[in-house]
């Protein structure tokens, strides 16, 4: 993994940094890979994540532990690495990538020093997977930070023991789809990964499958639907349900992968197209919505 050295401009809480490119001045917000801190503030909360005591002491000490001591450069110097693949942002924008600073890696410090869990909702680190495991194996059995059961005596806490089985879920699927897109690259695309490929395609009228998540389903005019995948910011690319093909949604897996504790990814398969700047892929078919790949034990080329 490669190292790129930027400025660090502030803590916005113990997984969120804010950095300046020591090159052009550009301003960059950074969402740690593989650590999900809790929550210090309710505008950001949600069920699994409520805001909570501890994500406010958390963040509170994260600002300490990057603040300067006596001797350093300030503002401090971060580096910033990224996973197999190469730069990632996430819904939001912000640039996802590992830190190091004073000499360790920021991520696996949380998670050894129980800060966070082991973050892996969207995939298991190709880098620090093993070190990550240990980390968290370790702050669990000496009961540090949020692995206290005390904690629970001071309000809302996070359900780790059902999150961690549904991450992990959810990082068995990616890794099955990695490890098939290892030995036949491009005849499935990931959605997040290969976005600008699947545009282009569906922009072409190609045939294509992808791999991805849905986030949202949303009813639009005329009693459509558009099946909203997890992608970078202002790229969208759905799954479009027209009125008429909405009964055969009711045969098809997508009761299975929607909603808190499911599955959430999948293979989708159909001819893309695009509407406005939205790429998209039409559904028609029951079929077209597959839990695993190859289909029957045959690739793309089969179908």
């Amino acid at each position: 993994m490669e190292w790129a050295p930027w400025q660090l401009a502030r803590v916005v809480d113990g997984d969120t940094l804010g950095v300046v490119s020591p090159d052009d001045g550009a301003s960059e917000l950074v969402r740690l890979l593989c650590a999900d801190t809790e929550e210090k503030s309710a505008s950001n909360s949600s069920a699994t994540k409520p805001a909570t005591a501890f994500g406010l002491y958390t963040a509170g000490w994260a600002a300490g532990w990057f603040r300067p001591l006596e001797g350093e450069p300030s503002p401090p110097t971060v580096y910033l690495g990224h996973e197999v693949g190469g730069e990632d942002r996430d819904s939001y924008g912000r640039l996802l990538a590992h830190v190091w600073y004073r000499g360790c890696n920021y991520g696996t410090k949380l998670v050894r020093e129980g800060w966070s869990p082991y973050f892996n909702k969207y995939g298991n680190s190709r880098v620090y997977d093993v070190e990550l495991r240990e980390a968290q194996r370790l702050a669990q059995e000496e009961r540090l930070g949020i692995w206290d059961p005390e904690r629970a005596k001071e309000g809302a806490t996070r359900p780790y023991a059902e999150l961690l089985e549904w991450w992990d879920l959810r990082a068995s699927l990616i890794d099955r789809f990695r490890e098939w897109d290892r030995e036949h690259p491009d005849e499935v695309l990931e959605v997040r990964t290969d976005l600008e490929e699947i545009r282009q395609r569906c922009a072409d009228g190609e045939d294509l499958v992808v791999f991805g998540e849905i986030v949202n389903i949303r009813e639009v005019r005329g009693g459509n639907l558009w099946l909203e995948f997890d992608t970078p910011r202002d790229l969208p690319f759905i799954v479009f349900v027209p009125s008429s093909a909405r009964r055969a949604l009711d045969g098809s897996h997508l009761g299975e992968i929607t909603g808190t504790y499911a599955r959430n990814y999948a293979y989708f398969r159909g001819t893309g197209a695009m509407y406005r700047d939205i790429a998209e892929i039409v559904f028609s078919s029951a079929e077209q919505i597959l839990l695993d790949w190859p289909p029957n034990g045959r690739g793309a080329a089969g179908l």
